[in-house]
C-alpha cells in the first residue's frame, strides 16, 4: 500500500537528519540510495528493474521492426540516427 504524505514527510525528515553530516557520499552511495528510496516506500532494486524494463520498451518503440535479438546483437543493432 502506498505511503501517506505524512509518513513520507516523517521518513524524509529522518533521512535528512541521518545524512546531514555525511562527508563521503561516494563511499556511501548504495546506503544513501537505499535510504532515499525508502523515504517513498520503494526499494532501489525495484526502481532499477522498472528503469531497465522501461529502457527495453523505449528501444522497442524506437525500432518497432527490430526483434529483441536484433537490439542486443552487436552485429545487428540498428543505428540510432
Amino acid at each position: 500500500m502506498p505511503l501517506g504524505w505524512n509518513e513520507i514527510k516523517d521518513r524524509a525528515l529522518r533521512f535528512s537528519r541521518e545524512w546531514a553530516d555525511e562527508a563521503s557520499e561516494h563511499a556511501e552511495a548504495q546506503s544513501f540510495l537505499n535510504g532515499f528510496f525508502d523515504v517513498f516506500g520503494v526499494s532501489r532494486r525495484r526502481v532499477a528493474i522498472e528503469a531497465a524494463a522501461q529502457g527495453v520498451l523505449d528501444a522497442r518503440a524506437q525500432f518497432p521492426d527490430a526483434t529483441l535479438a536484433n537490439l542486443y546483437d552487436p552485429l545487428s543493432i540498428p543505428p540510432r540516427w
